[in-house]
Protein backbone atom coordinates (compact mmCIF):
# COMPACT_ATOMS: atom_id res chain seq x y z
CA UNK A 1 0.00 0.00 0.00
CA UNK A 2 0.97 3.64 -0.38
CA UNK A 3 1.17 6.60 1.96
CA UNK A 4 1.42 10.00 0.33
CA UNK A 5 2.41 8.46 -3.00
CA UNK A 6 5.16 6.38 -1.40
CA UNK A 7 5.22 2.64 -0.95
CA UNK A 8 4.96 2.05 2.81
CA UNK A 9 8.05 -0.18 2.84
CA UNK A 10 10.07 2.85 1.64
CA UNK A 11 8.74 5.09 4.41
CA UNK A 12 8.23 3.10 7.60
CA UNK A 13 6.64 4.40 10.75
CA UNK A 14 6.52 8.12 11.33
CA UNK A 15 8.76 8.81 8.33
CA UNK A 16 5.76 8.32 6.03
CA UNK A 17 4.23 11.40 7.66
CA UNK A 18 7.24 13.44 6.52
CA UNK A 19 6.65 12.46 2.91
CA UNK A 20 2.99 13.42 3.25
CA UNK A 21 4.05 16.80 4.65
CA UNK A 22 6.39 17.35 1.70
CA UNK A 23 3.59 16.42 -0.68
CA UNK A 24 1.30 18.93 1.02
CA UNK A 25 3.96 21.65 0.74
CA UNK A 26 4.36 21.02 -2.97
CA UNK A 27 0.60 21.05 -3.43
CA UNK A 28 0.35 24.33 -1.53
CA UNK A 29 2.95 26.00 -3.75
CA UNK A 30 1.50 24.57 -6.96
CA UNK A 31 -1.95 25.93 -6.06
CA UNK A 32 -0.74 29.50 -5.49
CA UNK A 33 -1.50 31.83 -8.41
CA UNK A 34 1.77 33.73 -7.84
CA UNK A 35 3.97 30.62 -8.18
CA UNK A 36 4.86 28.96 -11.47
CA UNK A 37 3.71 25.42 -10.74
CA UNK A 38 5.80 24.08 -13.62
CA UNK A 39 9.00 25.43 -12.05
CA UNK A 40 8.95 23.72 -8.67
CA UNK A 41 12.20 22.34 -7.33
CA UNK A 42 12.79 20.51 -4.10
CA UNK A 43 15.81 20.62 -1.84
CA UNK A 44 16.52 18.61 1.27
CA UNK A 45 19.34 17.92 3.69
CA UNK A 46 20.06 14.63 5.48
CA UNK A 47 16.68 13.02 6.28
CA UNK A 48 15.04 15.85 4.33
CA UNK A 49 16.99 14.80 1.21
CA UNK A 50 15.56 11.32 1.45
CA UNK A 51 12.06 12.68 1.98
CA UNK A 52 12.52 14.96 -1.06
CA UNK A 53 13.53 12.05 -3.30
CA UNK A 54 10.61 9.90 -2.19
CA UNK A 55 8.14 12.75 -2.74
CA UNK A 56 9.58 13.89 -6.09
CA UNK A 57 9.71 10.36 -7.49
CA UNK A 58 5.90 10.30 -7.49
CA UNK A 59 5.27 13.96 -8.33
CA UNK A 60 6.04 15.10 -11.89
CA UNK A 61 5.49 18.74 -10.91
CA UNK A 62 8.81 18.61 -9.02
CA UNK A 63 11.16 19.47 -11.87
CA UNK A 64 14.50 19.30 -10.04
CA UNK A 65 16.14 18.12 -6.84
CA UNK A 66 19.04 19.42 -4.77
CA UNK A 67 20.11 16.83 -2.19
CA UNK A 68 22.58 17.50 0.61
CA UNK A 69 23.99 14.57 2.59
CA UNK A 70 21.46 12.02 1.40
CA UNK A 71 21.62 8.39 2.52
CA UNK A 72 20.77 5.30 0.51
CA UNK A 73 18.87 4.05 3.55
CA UNK A 74 18.06 6.56 6.28
CA UNK A 75 16.28 4.60 8.99
CA UNK A 76 14.28 2.71 6.41
CA UNK A 77 13.81 5.54 3.90
CA UNK A 78 15.45 3.86 0.91
CA UNK A 79 15.94 6.16 -2.07
CA UNK A 80 17.92 4.47 -4.84
CA UNK A 81 14.84 3.05 -6.58
CA UNK A 82 12.95 6.28 -5.96
CA UNK A 83 15.66 8.34 -7.68
CA UNK A 84 15.55 5.90 -10.59
CA UNK A 85 11.75 6.44 -10.80
CA UNK A 86 12.39 10.20 -10.68
CA UNK A 87 13.69 9.57 -14.18
CA UNK A 88 14.96 12.20 -16.57
CA UNK A 89 14.58 15.19 -14.27
CA UNK A 90 17.83 16.75 -12.96
CA UNK A 91 19.28 16.16 -9.50
CA UNK A 92 22.16 17.87 -7.74
CA UNK A 93 23.90 15.63 -5.20
CA UNK A 94 26.10 17.34 -2.62
CA UNK A 95 28.26 15.64 -0.01
CA UNK A 96 31.19 16.62 2.15
CA UNK A 97 34.49 14.81 1.78
CA UNK A 98 34.57 13.99 5.51
CA UNK A 99 31.08 12.45 5.47
CA UNK A 100 31.93 9.03 3.99
CA UNK A 101 28.43 7.53 4.01
CA UNK A 102 26.81 10.56 2.34
CA UNK A 103 29.67 10.67 -0.16
CA UNK A 104 29.29 6.96 -1.03
CA UNK A 105 25.55 7.52 -1.37
CA UNK A 106 25.99 10.51 -3.70
CA UNK A 107 28.46 8.57 -5.85
CA UNK A 108 25.95 5.72 -6.13
CA UNK A 109 22.97 7.96 -6.85
CA UNK A 110 24.73 9.94 -9.57
CA UNK A 111 24.04 6.94 -11.85
CA UNK A 112 20.41 6.39 -10.75
CA UNK A 113 17.80 7.29 -13.33
CA UNK A 114 18.36 8.58 -16.83
CA UNK A 115 18.35 12.31 -16.10
CA UNK A 116 21.22 14.69 -15.54
CA UNK A 117 22.89 14.10 -12.19
CA UNK A 118 25.57 16.43 -10.88
CA UNK A 119 27.85 15.47 -8.01
CA UNK A 120 29.52 18.17 -5.90
CA UNK A 121 31.99 17.12 -3.25
CA UNK A 122 32.80 19.86 -0.76
CA UNK A 123 35.76 19.89 1.62
CA UNK A 124 35.27 20.28 5.36
CA UNK A 125 31.59 21.13 5.06
CA UNK A 126 29.96 18.82 7.58
CA UNK A 127 26.65 17.03 7.22
CA UNK A 128 23.15 18.19 6.28
CA UNK A 129 22.21 21.76 7.02
CA UNK A 130 25.63 22.37 8.61
CA UNK A 131 26.85 22.53 5.01
CA UNK A 132 24.74 25.64 4.44
CA UNK A 133 26.46 27.44 7.31
CA UNK A 134 29.95 26.42 6.24
CA UNK A 135 29.33 27.01 2.54
CA UNK A 136 26.74 29.84 2.29
CA UNK A 137 27.06 29.96 -1.50
CA UNK A 138 25.56 26.46 -1.57
CA UNK A 139 22.05 27.91 -1.31
CA UNK A 140 22.57 29.95 -4.48
CA UNK A 141 24.18 26.97 -6.20
CA UNK A 142 21.22 24.74 -5.40
CA UNK A 143 18.71 27.32 -6.64
CA UNK A 144 20.80 28.03 -9.76
CA UNK A 145 21.01 24.33 -10.47
CA UNK A 146 17.26 24.04 -10.54
CA UNK A 147 17.14 26.76 -13.22
CA UNK A 148 14.72 28.71 -11.09
CA UNK A 149 14.73 32.41 -10.52
CA UNK A 150 13.05 33.80 -7.44
CA UNK A 151 9.85 35.62 -8.30
CA UNK A 152 9.81 39.36 -7.82
CA UNK A 153 7.64 39.10 -4.71
CA UNK A 154 10.21 36.80 -3.06
CA UNK A 155 7.82 33.87 -2.80
CA UNK A 156 10.11 30.92 -3.25
CA UNK A 157 9.46 28.28 -5.81
CA UNK A 158 11.91 25.89 -4.27
CA UNK A 159 10.27 23.73 -1.67
CA UNK A 160 12.81 22.98 1.01
CA UNK A 161 12.26 19.90 3.09
CA UNK A 162 14.08 20.68 6.30
CA UNK A 163 13.82 17.88 8.76
CA UNK A 164 16.03 17.76 11.81
CA UNK A 165 15.50 15.26 14.55
CA UNK A 166 17.17 16.04 17.85
CA UNK A 167 18.12 13.23 20.16
CA UNK A 168 20.23 12.89 23.23
CA UNK A 169 23.72 11.57 22.69
CA UNK A 170 24.53 8.63 24.89
CA UNK A 171 27.80 8.68 26.69
CA UNK A 172 30.42 6.75 24.75
CA UNK A 173 28.28 6.54 21.60
CA UNK A 174 29.88 7.71 18.40
CA UNK A 175 28.12 9.57 15.59
CA UNK A 176 27.23 7.18 12.82
CA UNK A 177 26.19 8.04 9.27
CA UNK A 178 22.50 8.70 9.20
CA UNK A 179 22.41 10.23 12.67
CA UNK A 180 21.02 13.74 12.75
CA UNK A 181 22.79 16.78 14.05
Amino acid sequence: SQVGGVVKSEAPGNCAVLVIAAEAGGGYLAARPDVAATRLGMAGASLGANVAVLQASNDPSIRSLALLSSSLDYRGLKIEQALTRYGSRPALLVASSEDPYALRTARTLVTAGDGPRELRVLAESGHGTVMLNRQPELVDAAVSYTHLTPPTNDLGEVLVVGVSLKKKKRQGRQHTPGDTE
